[in-house]
């Protein structure tokens, strides 16, 4: 998955987790990006109605955690004709 990064501040270790499976980008103009990182959220680059606040899913998993569960809802959300 192609990541946009906005948070202001992240773990190390929640960085590599996150570049173990992903693709990490900090230039919104880069083409491709499936989901967007902010500071309290996540959202889905071509689907922003699905913004997510993940902070309390973090009291019980990694910032990849959180990412790899939204994979197949991302794939489903690709899979639908709008």
């Amino acid at each position: 998955m192609n990541i946009l990064l906005e948070k202001s501040m992240i773990d190390i270790k929640d960085l590599k987790e996150l570049k173990e499976k992903n693709n990490i980008t900090y230039n919104p103009n880069k083409p491709n990006i499936d989901l967007v990182i902010t500071d309290d959220a996540l959202y889905f680059k071509n689907y922003k109605d699905y913004s997510i606040n993940y902070s309390h899913w973090l009291e019980k998993g990694s910032l990849a955690f959180v990412v790899s569960v939204l994979e197949e809802t991302l794939t489903d959300l690709n899979s639908l004709k709008f």
